[in-house]
This record gives C-alpha cells, structure tokens and sequence, in this order.
C-alpha cells in the first residue's frame, strides 16, 4: 500500500464532501419542486416561477447548509480513518448525512406554523434523500494510514 500526504487526504475528502453537498444543493430543490407540483397539484406553478423558487432555493441552500457541509466534511475524514469496509463506511456517513440534513430543518422550523410541517418535511426529506444519494453515487477514497 501506497501512502498519501496528509493534504492529498484532505483535499480527497473534501471533493468527495463538496460533490454530495452541491448535489444536496442543487437537486434537492429541483425534486421538492417536482414532488410539490405532483403532490399539491400547485396550479400557480408554471416553468418560470418553478425555475425562479429553485434558483432562489439553491443560493438559500448555498448559504445555510455550509456548516452542515464541513461537518459532512470532518465526519469523512474521520470515517475515512476507520479500519471497516468501505461499505460501513458508508453507512456510517448516511447516518451523518441524514442528520446533517434534517437537523437544521428542526432548528429553523420547529416553531413555525403547524400549517408548514407538510412542506417542511418535504424539504428536509428532499435534501435527506440527495445528500445519501450522493454519498452512496459517489467514489469513497477512504484515508490510507501513513506507512
């Protein structure tokens, strides 16, 4: 086995956690926005203010999951270090993507109008659901010990 520098490490891990977070970003919205249209059949939706609400939830969701993504990004770095199979690994990383994913949802939201909880869970089961997506589409290099 080939060991790597400690930066060659870093930057594998923080690809790796910048690809399933943009992925969260960027299609998270696109599939609420789907699912809203098909589940609440929103007439008031039409393809310029589906596009509008996705381009605007993107750079809200930019913005607010950053520390989400650096735990993404540390909690890989950890896991990438345990002696397990790849596929622990992986699961270990869904668990901490889902509750990296749904956690700031029940900060932001767990006050808010009862009448929200529906669209709320939409989201935050959205942005669930790409995040794992992405951790499991995506090739875990895991951090090979210094030799």
């Amino acid at each position: 086995m080939f060991a790597t520098t400690s930066s060659a490490k870093m930057k594998e891990a923080f690809i790796y956690s910048l690809k399933v977070w943009l992925t969260g970003v960027i299609l998270s919205p696109v599939l609420f926005t789907a699912i809203d249209i098909i589940i609440h059949r929103n007439i008031y939706y039409d393809y310029q203010n589906a596009l509008g609400f996705i381009g605007y939830s993107i750079v809200y969701g930019l913005i607010l999951s950053i520390p989400s993504w650096l735990l993404l990004w540390l909690a890989i770095i950890i896991v990438s270090k345990w002696g397990v199979a790849i596929e622990l690994k992986k699961v270990a990383l869904t668990v901490a993507g889902a509750v990296l994913s749904l956690l700031p949802f029940y900060l932001l939201f767990h006050n808010d109008d009862k009448s929200s909880d529906k669209d709320v869970c939409t989201w935050a089961t959205t942005y669930c659901l790409v995040i794992i997506g992405g951790i499991w589409f995506y090739k875990f290099k895991p951090i090979m010990p210094i030799i």
